[in-house]
């Protein structure tokens, strides 16, 4: 009994140590690969006469060839590992959806939903609430005043929630992400707002995922207010103008993005095929029938925002 006690002890030590040097080695190539990507040139320079003239390059030219990226490796600790479900605008409740409200969002973590999904925007008197638009409270698209907000019922019935409240949420329920989704040009204000409403606390701002709707430099801005790890990123491809793969794996790999959100049916295979080839980890939105679900992830899906399903129902997919 003592030796198989052992002998079970140095597998684990040993399966630990091969796992510290694929990731150590894993390490280096990324860094390996960001160098060529930093070598790459939107243009070639050509001189002609003594001067130098810009020459549009081309597709193979700009972008290094598939087979060059290295495949991303994840860990089980990370949000997503357990949690092939987002639960999208708080969820669901009474047949509705974005109403961001106490409620809803209650009722999803009576579900067992640990990833939620929350939009956020400013009162007119400069306060983070959670909201959607301004008409899905009021009969007006105008900013509202904290007073204002919380003194209206959602849909006539439900709860407003402000960012602060949520942090309460999160305080108490120490497994509970938050996905910030912002269409306004003030992602680095909202973030501002809850490093100042969290009193800077790491428990509560290392579970706050930051949904980019661009690929250019709002990663570095944010991380200047708060330093989130690459896994505490994802872009949601909806908004952009990306349409060519090579285009996509590059600004991913250049932006060590590994999780990229995308409307249920927006992609072809081929594109879910070659990022899942890479390592990606491919979310759609939204999805709240079985069926819907099933058949993005054959495709390769992950995961799916929903409104109204839960892990137990991707359980046997």
């Amino acid at each position: 009994m003592k030796k198989r006690t052992v002998r079970m002890i140095l597998i684990h030590i040993i399966s630990l140590l091969v796992l510290f040097f694929v990731i150590i080695k894993l390490a280096e190539e990324l860094i390996v690969f960001k160098q060529k990507l930093y070598d790459v040139k939107n243009y070639v320079v050509e001189k002609v006469s003594g001067e130098q003239k810009s020459v549009e390059a081309t597709s193979e030219e700009m972008y290094p060839a598939f087979e060059e990226y290295p495949v991303l490796q994840h860990n089980d600790e990370v949000w997503y590992a357990q949690n092939r479900t987002i639960c999208h605008a708080t969820g669901g409740i009474d047949g509705l959806s974005y109403t961001n409200s106490k409620e809803a969002l209650e009722l999803s973590l009576q579900k067992g939903m640990d990833v939620i999904e929350v939009d956020f925007r400013f009162t007119s008197d400069g306060h983070l609430v959670c909201a959607h638009k301004w008409e899905d409270i009021s009969t007006s698209k105008a900013a509202m005043t904290l007073e204002e907000f919380q003194n209206t019922k959602i849909c006539g019935k439900y709860t407003p929630l402000t960012a602060a409240e949520l942090i309460g949420y999160m305080v108490e329920k120490e497994d509970l992400y938050i996905v910030i989704d912002t269409k306004e040009s003030n992602l680095a204000e909202v973030i501002r707002e809850l490093v100042t409403l969290s009193n800077d606390d790491s428990e509560i701002m290392d579970r706050f995922i930051v949904q980019l709707y661009s690929l250019d430099d709002a990663k570095s801005q944010i991380r200047e207010i708060y330093p989130f790890t690459n896994d505490n990123f994802l872009f949601t491809a909806y908004k952009s103008d990306i349409s060519e793969l090579d285009e996509l794996l590059y600004k991913c790999y250049e932006q060590e993005i590994s999780v990229i959100t995308t409307p249920y049916g927006q992609w072809d295979d081929e594109w879910i095929g070659k990022l899942n080839e890479k390592g990606f980890i491919i979310y759609v939105h939204t999805v709240n029938r079985v069926d819907h679900a099933e058949k993005a992830i054959r495709a390769g899906v992950y995961g799916i925002y929903t409104d109204e399903l839960t892990e137990a129902d991707l359980s046997g997919l």
